[in-house]
């Protein structure tokens, strides 16, 4: 895997940039992206970068993956992390079955994710699959979501310690509660949601476990990252960015 940066990623940021950056205030009177953003984004082929080449995707490599990202801070930091959290739970898509990925990115390379990490929602065994029920919190991007990724817990009735799984819900079958009121990275429209009995087929669970199967379209070597190493990769730089911004507007104010 090459680890220089891909320099005409970072000219697809700075060709939308004007249109992220002319949608910052709308973002914060709406709490979530505009959709003239959102459409620059998906234009751009940027929220395919971790979407792999054989089902349409960029397929970046990491290096080039975060410093996208941090050239997006630039425009809007809001817009940046939606190349991040959405991003994410497209290259976890590796660890479904075959089925689940197709169902998932097979259409549109470009599906948008959300994910609530916690608390934790309770999956019931049922034939063929789960029953999801719970509420989880900063679901960023929701709004937009074609599929929200929720952490959960196996609720088989046994006393043995829970299996963690991550199941991949329908955007219809959540729940959008109205909590994302804050100061900063409005945009984000980061708000929680609540499932109730939703059914999620097998293919669409994968367990978060050490061992990993990886999907056939999923061979590269980008997709052998660990869970915690591509987070690591991309949620800094969005803070890096921010920094860079702090420190030039401070730069420019002592001159």
């Amino acid at each position: 895997m090459k680890t220089d940066i891909d320099i005409s990623l970072l000219e697809r940021v700075r060709t939308i940039g004007p249109v992220l950056k002319a949608n910052v205030a709308e973002g914060e009177r709406l709490r979530r992206l505009p959709q003239e953003s959102l459409d620059a984004l998906s234009g751009s082929g940027l929220l395919t970068m971790l979407t792999p080449a054989s089902m349409g995707g960029l397929e970046v490599d990491p290096v080039s993956y975060a410093s996208v990202i941090e050239e997006a801070v630039k425009f809007d930091p809001a817009a940046a992390w939606t190349l991040t959290n959405p991003l994410l739970w497209a290259f976890f898509c590796s660890r479904l079955p075959d089925q689940g990925a197709e169902e998932l990115l097979g259409e549109d390379p470009r599906a948008l994710f959300a994910a609530s990490i916690t608390p934790p929602m309770k999956a019931k065994p049922v034939e063929g699959g789960y029953r999801i029920s719970g509420d989880g919190r900063f679901a960023s991007n929701c709004h937009h979501a074609n599929w929200i990724a929720a952490a959960c817990l196996i609720d088989d009735g046994s006393a043995l310690p829970s299996q963690p799984i991550w199941a991949y819900i329908a955007r219809e079958d959540c729940e959008i509660l109205d909590t994302w009121d804050v100061l900063g990275m409005r945009a984000t429209g980061s708000d929680d949601i609540r499932v109730d009995g939703a059914f999620v087929p097998a293919h669409r669970v994968f367990p978060f476990t050490p061992e990993i199967e990886f999907g056939s379209r999923f061979q590269g070597p980008l997709y052998r990252f660990t869970f915690i190493g591509i987070v690591a990769t991309a949620l800094p730089a969005v803070m890096l960015g921010i920094a860079r911004i702090a420190i030039d507007e401070a730069a420019e104010l002592a001159r």
